[in-house]
């Protein structure tokens, strides 16, 4: 049974941006995070990891859930606040088809706080318009998702547009910070995918804000054909200001069939947005492996519709040699040797020992107990450091004389604004 708590503190992790006393209500089970959908607009506190040995797993987030259809996403627009308090949910399944919208959130006007939660996801999708792996669109509202990880598996059949995160983001103030998504995706006549998002505007004046967002996994096309293909997030954002600060992709492309029109190691495309609105990408690198060079058109980004007139790029890189041999315009190609290990911080311009952490052969990882056994490309600080690691194919070498892991690479370690 779901248990009800007053939190009086205005300026807890659950509420952030909400003033006076909440009533906050406990997840223990999944019975408890199913009747989210009787309350979309409440405030919630994860109690326990939720897995499959759970209470409620069986009847509503396993294979075998619902007649075998898995999670039945919440139809209701979710704005209301979720704090997963460093815990982990899934895998949750999802075998669903001929639908609008499939997402944990399925809602078209979602406008969630999403802090602190590890989310896993094992969905095959047929037949849907729109999909993500969180929430199916980010509405014109006041979006946060901080401190989360969203891993597992996307296998996706005619759906026409799609993303790790959400399938679209648009709001009055959108922030995704601290954030990982770890995905292997199977896209089959997908029109768009972005493994965060594919797509962003807005009708009227925001800021879109990526700021310690990491992109990993691998995204394979069998067939059909997709206009937009990103390892990161999508540039196609209009009448608002897009910002992606200290952010990277680390993604592995691999094409089995069908044609990719446009394509780019961290967007697909830069299109001109109306006003003095602009897309802002300030110390971002993408690193594209397997058959990049014949998906990708840029390194960095797909195709630019003018290039040069409200798309500024600082301290940006991609590695040429593993990816396409083109330009990706402001942005600076480098090779594998001049992005890691020690060379990294000679020739990007991050701020090492902020928000950036070096991977030199034989030192720890930042504060983690990890030792990378390999040079490797910067990773992040508040981003969970192994996944980062095992990502740049780096077997991790923790400390033998403590068995805890990493001190610096749990969700709980981020710090909020």
């Amino acid at each position: 049974m779901l248990k009800t708590a007053a939190s009086f503190a205005a300026v807890s992790v659950v509420g952030i941006g909400q003033v006076g006393a909440q009533s906050t209500t406990e997840i223990e089970d999944w019975y408890d995070f199913d009747q989210i959908r009787n309350d979309p607009s409440g405030q919630y506190e994860v109690t326990t990891d939720l897995t499959e040995e759970t209470a409620g797993y069986d009847d509503v987030a396993a294979a075998t859930a619902n007649g075998g259809n898995g999670w039945e996403p919440i139809a209701e627009d979710f704005v209301g606040v979720l704090d997963g308090n460093g815990h982990e949910i899934g895998p949750i399944h999802m075998d669903r088809s001929n639908r609008t919208r499939a997402a944990i959130f399925g809602g078209d006007d979602n406008a969630p706080e999403i802090t602190d939660i590890d989310v896993r996801i094992n969905f095959s999708l047929t037949n849907v318009d729109e999909v993500g792996g969180l929430c199916a669109d980010l509405t014109d509202s006041t979006v946060r998702i901080r401190n989360t990880t969203i891993d597992g598996t996307l296998e996706l059949d005619t759906v026409e547009r799609a993303g790790g995160i959400a399938r679209k983001t648009r709001g009055r103030s959108l922030e995704v910070t601290d954030t990982l998504v770890n995905l292997d995706v199977t896209l089959q006549d997908v029109e768009q995918f972005g493994m965060i998002a594919p797509a962003n505007n807005s009708w009227s004046s925001t800021e879109i804000i990526y700021r310690n967002v990491v992109s990993l996994g691998q995204i394979t096309i069998t067939g059909g054909n997709t206009d937009r293909l990103s390892g990161l997030v999508s540039a196609s954002a209009s009448n608002s200001t897009q910002i992606v600060e200290n952010c990277y992709s680390n993604v592995t492309f691999v094409q089995q069939g069908g044609s990719v029109a446009r394509a780019g190691g961290s967007a697909a495309r830069a299109r001109e947005s109306g006003g003095q609105h602009q897309y802002e990408y300030t110390n971002v690198y993408a690193v594209s492996t397997g058959d990049a060079p014949d998906v990708l058109q840029g390194g960095f980004i797909g195709e630019m519709d003018t290039p040069g007139s409200n798309v500024k790029q600082t301290d940006c890189y991609w590695d040429r040699s593993t990816s396409v041999s083109t330009t990706a315009y402001e942005a600076v190609g480098l090779t594998t040797s001049e992005m890691t290990g020690s060379d990294a911080e000679a020739n990007m311009g991050f701020q090492f020992g902020d928000s950036w952490v070096q991977v030199t052969e034989g030192d720890t990882v930042g504060s983690s107990d990890i030792i990378a056994e390999a040079d490797g490309y910067p990773v992040i600080r508040t981003i969970p450091i192994e996944p980062q690691i095992e990502a740049q194919n780096i077997n991790p070498d923790d400390d033998p004389g403590d068995d805890s892991g990493s001190s610096d690479d749990g969700l709980g370690t981020t710090e909020m604004a």
